[in-house]
């Protein structure tokens, strides 16, 4: 199981404070050698393996004082999207929270639809467009969580259920997947 690092910054927080939050937590946390990822403009994922309890109650010490209104749970899970899950629970009602537990890899996967060719531009537009809401779609029902999305690509931290997805799209994506416990050493290779 991975270790999921949430962090929630309450919505009342004006656009500019929390922006400066948002920097400050992807910061903390990459000065520790994890990867943050913003889902939405109010949570912050973080695959934090490695970083134990005492540095996540120093990092949640210091966003905290800048502003009292930030929540951070630490979980481990080896289901991406239940990681989440289980701790937007846990966040309803505790301001910090780290589960103790053996950490394991990641898997990472980077999809990359592959062009079409010989077709108009809005073709292509379409093409892409519809292969990526498949893929969503595949990556939501196995449990994984996509972190960086754009109407060429996708990267996303996966379950062991999406190893499929290369056989259901057949050849309309390249697929580059790796494990590792370091996210950095995952990333160089899905990006290699």
């Amino acid at each position: 199981m991975s270790r999921y690092t949430i962090t929630l910054i309450n919505s009342t927080i004006p656009e500019k404070e929390r922006l400066e939050l948002v920097k400050r937590v992807v910061d903390y946390f990459s000065e520790n050698n994890a990867y943050s990822f913003t889902l939405t403009p109010r949570v912050i994922i973080t695959l934090s393996s490695g970083i134990n309890r005492e540095i996540h109650e120093r990092i949640y010490s210091e966003i905290s004082s800048m502003n009292s209104n930030i929540r951070i749970a630490s979980v481990i899970h080896n289901i991406p999207a239940l990681a989440l899950n289980k701790a937007s629970r846990i966040l309803a009602s505790q301001r910090f929270y780290y589960e103790e537990g053996v950490e394991e890899e990641y898997l990472l996967g980077y999809f990359k639809i592959r062009e079409l060719g010989g077709y108009g531009i809005l073709d292509e537009y379409t093409y892409r467009k519809n292969i990526l809401y498949e893929l969503l779609n595949l990556l939501e029902y196995t449990g994984s969580l996509p972190l960086r999305i754009d109407l060429n690509s996708v990267l996303a931290v996966l379950s062991e259920k999406s190893l499929d997805i290369p056989s259901i799209l057949g050849g309309r994506v390249e697929v580059k997947l790796a494990r590792s416990k370091i996210v950095e050493l995952a990333l160089r290779e899905v990006f290699s």
